[in-house]
């Protein structure tokens, strides 16, 4: 049989308001169990969130404290019926408590945040009214009304609020990362939005952000877009400018021909062009900002970007290629012996590999002979392909320390920064990687060694993987001194 308590909520859900009058009058303090029991909700977050207004109606006037009632998410039945934008039910709650537009829900919204966010424009107006101090709360991390306006895309809204309440400090406000209203939608490309944010008297066109840009720095700084004409020449005509940016006869970024090419898409015809702008005489702006230089170092930010990239590069080369030395140094190929055979000698005694006679295991017969002596744990190549196992050894150690070498130079941070280390670095991982490579190429040739004499691959491949080492490192030898001045580098 299906409980009172179930049947209040299948009335809330479908707005009836006599199965309401019946249950009450079956159990009076249907609704008082409602409110003790554990339940997510309550019948008025379920009538509210579906409009369905006379059942509202009815059961605020029978119990109104349960506009105060909030669900499991702390939503209140205010902040349904505002995102749901049912005008009449907000303005029946309101009419009970007003101070419920002030409630956050766990996500720190209020029910003027979801209406602004959904874009309920008659229901901000009667939260406005009820409650103008609401627009001013902050959501968790996301700023304030206004920056969930841009970020949502609801400019009918956002005109709204702005003519509610437009105090500068209001307007200029600032999210978690120091982002005002005007970079958001110049950064996200909304047109109308900023025309309408510039057109307001408070609002500051060159506040800066956390990473001192202004809404011209973000939009020079952004994608590209067949729109940055038009919100560039809103931004100027209301003043905007870049931040600190001493700007040389080129072009409005302040920005040469060579800073267009050094931070441009690496390409084969770079040195080409680079060499016809060196030989005209052509340099680097001298941009002095602080969006221009990484904090602490004084390096460009494409140089940082560069150096960054590459020691990230380094460190993961280097540890795939130590744990590759690793695994194979504790686990050599072909295994290793798994018991001791030993030798007998010709006064009849039991001899281990080194000569030793002391051995407590008793010779049984002259069929105890062996032909291949080994201990149990040694390596299986080791006693097959002993030269070819030294070979083995050998790379793997210089391999595997170079690599963690590689790791514990990168991690100190010493002299990251200057670019002959980064190539000392290059080099080295160059010898680590060519290491794990002999390694393999020696493990190889002893595993096949007994099988076949030919191994004629196995050469070709060795001879082929020397020269490409030889190359990689001339290679890096004239790109870092040979032509030092062609890369975005300083010392």
């Amino acid at each position: 049989m299906e409980s009172p308590q179930n049947k209040l909520f299948e009335a809330a859900a479908k707005g009836c308001v006599i199965s309401l009058q019946q249950l009450l009058i079956d159990d009076p303090l249907i609704l008082d169990r409602v409110i003790i029991n554990h339940y997510s909700e309550t019948p008025l977050h379920v009538a509210a969130m579906l409009g369905h207004i006379d059942f509202v109606n009815e059961i605020i006037h029978m119990k109104p404290q349960l506009t105060n009632e909030l669900n499991s998410q702390l939503s209140s039945p205010l902040h349904l019926a505002s995102a749901k934008g049912h005008v009449d039910v907000v303005r029946a709650l309101l009419a009970v408590d007003h101070h419920t537009c002030l409630a956050c829900d766990s996500n720190g919204l209020t029910p003027l945040h979801l209406a602004a966010i959904k874009g309920r424009d008659e229901v901000m107006e009667l939260l406005l009214q009820a409650q103008p101090d609401a627009a001013r709360l902050t959501s968790y991390g996301d700023g304030t009304i206004l920056h969930l306006c841009v970020k949502n895309h609801q400019l009918e809204a956002l005109k709204r609020l702005l003519t509610a309440v437009s105090e500068p400090e209001f307007v200029n406000s600032s999210d978690a990362d120091g982002n005002t209203v005007l970079h958001l939608a110049v950064g996200d490309k909304q047109v109308e939005t900023t025309k309408l944010l510039l057109n307001v008297a408070a609002l500051e066109v060159n506040a800066l952000n956390h990473e001192g840009m202004t809404a011209m720095d973000v939009l020079i700084r952004s994608r590209r877009d067949v729109r940055d004409s038009e919100i560039t020449e809103s931004l100027e005509q209301a003043g905007g400018t870049r931040a600190a940016l001493e700007v040389n006869p080129l072009n409005h970024e302040g920005i040469t021909a060579m800073d267009v090419l050094i931070p441009s898409r690496r390409d084969v015809r770079d040195s080409e062009i680079t060499e016809s702008l060196e030989q005209a005489g052509g340099t680097r702006a001298a941009i002095e900002t602080n969006t221009n230089t990484a904090a602490g170092d004084g390096l460009p930010i494409q140089v940082n970007d560069w150096l960054d990239e590459k020691k990230n590069a380094l460190m993961l080369v280097a540890t795939l290629n130590a744990t590759m030395a690793f695994q194979i140094g504790v686990s050599p190929p072909g295994g290793v012996w798994q018991d001791d055979n030993f030798l007998i000698n010709s006064h009849g005694h039991m001899v281990d590999p080194n000569g030793n006679t002391n051995i407590s295991q008793p010779v049984n017969s002259t069929n105890d002979v062996v032909l291949f002596p080994h201990q149990a744990g040694c390596p299986v190549l080791e006693r097959n392909a002993p030269f070819i196992y030294m070979l083995f050894y050998i790379s793997n150690t210089i391999g595997f320390f170079f690599s963690v070498g590689i790791i514990f130079m990168l991690m100190s941070g010493f002299h990251s920064k200057n670019r002959y280390f980064v190539l000392i670095m290059t080099v080295v991982a160059c010898i680590a990687i060519s290491a794990t490579a002999s390694t393999y190429f020696s493990a190889v040739i002893g595993l096949t060694a007994l099988r076949t004499k030919e191994l004629k691959v196995e050469k070709f491949a060795v001879f082929a993987w020397c020269g490409l080492t030889v190359l990689v490192i001339i290679f890096q030898a004239v790109r870092f001194f040979v032509k030092p001045s062609r890369r975005p580098l300083q010392e």
